[in-house]
């Protein structure tokens, strides 16, 4: 989980993102948490996004209802600041995923373009009503190239914010 300020969990991390998670997802009942800390790297520096955290919740069924309606709601928002959930895939899977990036950076911000990784490593592109799925990530860079030249230019965050 990503974007929550820090320090507002307090000395109760799990009690605070189970009612983070209620309240943002509009759920029944608030999940049980086994586990909840900040990524263990070191502390940001003022002006650098807070560290994430880290959750393990009892039922894995209750995972998948989160995200689903994290994916479906659109943007979360607390306190003015985007909260993203994201799903913990093995090592393996998250540098496959890591290699589709370049071609991503392309495709972001592109009027009439829709993209997005599925499961495990595998990029859809839709664009002009057709369909596109790259397993091969020199494939969808190449394709990205081709079709709508290098990446836009992002500005680089500075240490003075």
């Amino acid at each position: 989980m990503t974007g929550v300020p820090a320090g507002k969990e307090g000395a109760r991390p799990r009690e605070f993102i189970s009612q983070l998670l209620t309240d943002l997802l509009s759920l029944d009942q608030k999940p049980l948490i086994d586990r909840c800390h900040r990524s263990l790297r070191q502390r940001p520096s003022d002006g650098q996004p807070p560290r994430p955290f880290i959750l393990r919740l009892h039922c894995y069924h209750v995972v998948e209802d989160i995200l689903g309606k994290a994916t479906g709601s659109g943007n979360l928002i607390y306190q003015g600041k985007r909260i993203q959930l994201f799903p913990d895939y093995p090592a393996t899977v998250v540098n496959r995923r890591r290699e589709f990036t370049p071609a991503r950076e392309i495709l972001r911000n592109k009027p009439d373009v829709r993209y997005g990784l599925l499961y495990p490593a595998r990029l859809i592109v839709t664009h002009g009503g057709q369909q596109h799925s790259f397993t091969d990530p020199k494939a969808a860079l190449d394709y990205a190239r081709r079709h709508f030249g290098a990446p836009e230019a992002r500005p680089k965050a500075t240490p003075d914010g």
